[in-house]
Order: C-alpha cells, then sequence, then structure tokens
C-alpha cells in the first residue's frame, strides 16, 4: 500500500522546515523521517519512515515447572519463534 502526502512549505535559505505531524499507516509504527530539515539549502523532499509492528501470540497448553527424567535429573525446554523477517527468538526453561 503507498501513501502519498505532499505538503509544500516556502521558508528562507538555512533555516528550519516546520514538522507536520507524526504520519500513521496501519500495521505500522511512525521512525522518523529520512533526513534532516533543520538548514534548508536547496529543494528538499522528506520521506516518512515505518517500522512494522510484529505481533506474536502463543497459548501454552500444557506446561509442568518441575519436570523430571526418570533419573530425577531436571529437563529443559527450548521454545523458538521465527518472525516472517526471518528474526529468531529463543527461549529455554531454567529447569
Amino acid at each position: 500500500m503507498m501513501v502519498k502526502c505532499s505538503k509544500t512549505q516556502t521558508v528562507d535559505y538555512d533555516t528550519a522546515v516546520t514538522a507536520p505531524a507524526d504520519p500513521s499507516r496501519e500495521g505500522y509504527t511512525f521512525s522518523g523521517w529520512d533526513k534532516e530539515f533543520s538548514n534548508v539549502t536547496e529543494d528538499l523532499t522528506v520521506t516518512e519512515q515505518y517500522e512494522i509492528i510484529h505481533v506474536v501470540s502463543a497459548e501454552v497448553t500444557w506446561f509442568n515447572s518441575n519436570l523430571q527424567d526418570k533419573n530425577n535429573k531436571n529437563l529443559f525446554f527450548t521454545v523458538t519463534v521465527t518472525m516472517s523477517d526471518g528474526t529468531v527468538y529463543t527461549a529455554m526453561s531454567s529447569g
């Protein structure tokens, strides 16, 4: 989805542009502008930048914090979540 919104400001040489209100985009968080615009000395196009909001949900259907094998040794387990962008999160029980 491409959202195009433009606003033109005319400013004196080497002065700042007034930033518009932070934009919003469903499923994303506004993270800032792609360049500074505090001392404008030439025509300038500034583009908003976003970070995707990752939503992960998990359901634990069974959990026992006192897991032991037949020799009464504590057992450990690992949970790994791989995000759609390839980021991997891993958590291990403390046993």
